[in-house]
């Protein structure tokens, strides 16, 4: 009775633990993903803002500067704010969170601090350019004329510095405090503009020191720190989910292994007891019972685990769609930003130039009063004149309009940014073509190369060697998927800066590409394994290993294939081959249903789960 008692509570004991496995080892859920990418996005956001507002520093210093940074400034503020409060108050996230807010806090401190500067020295240059021609007019009509004309040559020389740092501003300053006084006294008239000027000289600091008081605060390396930290937390997660599954795989075994056991043992007393055959009988009918039950939980099983590979298929699609979508809205946001920044100051110029407009509308338009003599309209024109002259040059009209000439070609480099941008996307995902259709392989290498632009130019250099070409017949999405993935590979697999070289030819009635990367190479014992599917050298969550799988396999339902080459240390070659010769029947037949367009993927994920598509699109 007590072996009985004994052996329920081992078989409890037993289920127990394996409930607790297969409850560690469920699936992360789509809501960790999620919470965990927008996370990231906020980081990058903040960073993108923090550049903006660098870049913002960077720009020399004139009217209206000061106020346009505290949009910048405000939205970094509140941006690195969010951050801070939507991270998960963990261990291992509290020491770089502390550090990302403690610098976020020193970095918009210090912009503030920069802001409140250049609007002091924006109000003396303004109270410069408007008193001092008023100063040097009092100052001739109390008969100083030497002091006068010194006095205006030093207001130029201020106005300039002010304009361009240009100049010794210790020798400004002496010579402001020389010429504050006349006759011994200061009248209040010229304290007030000798005042103004010695805030423009000190009050003026050239921008690279600006910068540099900003980019002190450490943001940059704690916003990265944090996002490694962040990765580093959500990898772990996956980690220990994945090494739940394996004591799963593993318990279960040793499960199977003590069943067989006691089926052994119990095989044996039953043929040493002859007594008992009727029970070994009906023990048999109660074996093949649970043959049949299991079975059915291998079928399950098998089932269970195709569900998963298209699970990992779709997965490796998101993730070929999360890098398109992010990199496509870097690129769309940068020459957007600065086409709004241009845009608004255009609008600020034009409107000072419409000023100067009405001005001469107003001076220009010779009419004589019917109480005014010809002599005294004469002489009230000759004055409006001499009034436009004087806005004229105080408002800087021509520099002004060549200003707006130059924003004006900055936005449209802008737009031509945007519009290659957009034909590449619509040439790489061919939304208005059939599903087969003619085919250059070249012109595929450089439509993905556009889009994949964001993911290389920052370390990697890419060279082209593009032969001529006949056309071919083909599934161009599915070519171009394949381009996108071995170009995703290569710069992959460069760990800092490198090379990537396409090269294109026709090789035995085939066209080639071949992509040669600088990166680290592949060993010889895993140049068997890596075109397995669901066999990646990548760390826990950053790939599906079905990459090349795939790739492999749209290949050989075109009639082509892929060669590899690699040597250790050195770099690897990815070439594929496509038949020159080959029809969209057999196209179409090897395919079958499966021939989709970028658009039918895209919306197919995008039902599948849009909460995850939606954070992709606005992650930069």
């Amino acid at each position: 009775m007590n072996r009985t008692w004994a052996a329920i509570a081992a078989a409890m004991l037993a289920v127990g633990v394996l409930v607790v496995l297969i409850y560690a080892s469920r699936p992360l859920g789509a809501a960790a993903y999620q919470q965990h990418y927008a996370d990231i996005n906020a980081i990058e956001n903040a960073v993108g803002t923090y550049n903006g507002l660098l870049e913002q520093l960077r720009s020399p210093q004139r009217d209206g500067d000061a106020s346009a940074m505290d949009g910048p400034r405000a939205r970094f503020e509140q941006q690195t704010r969010a951050v801070v409060a939507r991270t998960r108050d963990e261990a291992l996230l509290a020491e770089a969170r502390a550090a990302f807010s403690s610098a976020a806090d020193k970095a918009v401190q210090r912009a503030a601090d920069i802001e409140s500067r250049r609007t002091g020295y924006q109000a003396a240059l303004q109270t410069v350019r408007e008193q001092g021609p008023a100063a040097v007019q009092q100052l001739r009509e109390t008969g100083e004329g030497d002091a006068s004309q010194r006095f205006f040559g030093l207001m130029l020389r201020v106005l300039d510095y002010g304009r361009s740092a240009s100049g010794d501003p210790d020798a400004l300053l002496d010579q402001i405090q020389s010429i504050s006084f006349v006759d011994g006294a200061a009248p209040l008239w010229l304290l007030d503009v000798t005042s103004a000027m010695n805030t423009v000289v000190t009050a003026r600091t050239p921008v690279g020191e600006e910068v540099q008081t900003v980019e002190q605060s450490g943001f940059a390396s704690a916003s990265a720190a944090l996002m490694d930290a962040l990765r580093s937390t959500h990898a772990a997660d996956v980690r220990s989910r994945n090494d739940a599954r394996v004591l799963v795989s593993v318990y279960s075994l040793a499960l199977f292994a003590g069943l067989g056991w006691l089926g052994v043992r119990l095989n044996r007393s039953y043929a040493e007891v002859n007594e008992a055959n009727a029970q070994l009988a009906k023990a048999n009918e109660d074996l093949e019972a649970r043959v049949a039950a299991r079975t059915a939980e291998v079928h399950s099983a098998y089932d269970e685990l195709k569900d998963s590979q298209v699970q990992l298929v779709q997965a490796e699609k998101m993730s070929s769609l999360g890098q398109l979508v992010a990199g496509i809205s870097h690129e769309i946001n940068t020459p957007l930003l600065y086409l709004q920044s241009n845009t608004t100051l255009n609008k600020e110029t034009l409107a000072r130039v419409e000023a100067f407009i009405d001005l001469c509308h107003r001076r220009l338009v010779p009419t004589r009063r019917q109480d005014e003599t010809t002599e005294a309209a004469r002489r009230r024109f000759v004055e409006g004149l001499k009034e436009l002259q004087k806005a004229l040059v105080e408002g800087e009209i021509r520099d002004e309009l060549k200003e707006v000439l130059l924003l004006t070609d900055d936005n449209l480099e802008g737009l031509e940014e945007l519009t290659v941008l957009a034909q590449g996307l619509k040439d790489f995902s061919r939304l208005d073509r059939a599903p087969v259709d003619t085919y250059d392989l070249n012109d595929g290498v450089e439509r993905t190369l556009v889009i994949a632009k964001n993911m290389l130019k920052t370390r990697v250099q890419v060279h082209t060697e593009l032969a001529e070409l006949p056309p071919i017949t083909c599934a161009p999405s599915q070519v171009n998927q394949v381009l996108l993935n071995l170009i995703t590979n290569a710069s992959q697999a460069i760990a800092g800066t490198g090379a990537i070289t396409i090269r294109t030819g026709v090789a035995d009635d085939m066209v080639f590409a071949a992509i040669s990367d600088t990166g680290s190479g592949i060993d010889d014992a895993l140049m068997q394994k890596i075109r397995d599917p669901f066999f990646t050298t990548k760390d826990v969550g950053s790939g599906t290993g079905l990459g090349l799988s795939i790739a492999d396999d749209i290949l050989a339902k075109h009639g082509g294939h892929l060669d590899i080459e690699s040597e250790l240390g050195v770099g690897s070659t990815f070439t594929l081959y496509l038949p020159v010769a080959h029809t969209a029947e057999a196209i179409e037949a090897a395919f079958g249903d499966s021939v989709y367009t970028p658009a039918d993927t895209m919306e197919s994920v995008a039902s599948s789960d849009e909460d995850t598509l939606a954070l992709a699109v606005a992650g930069d």
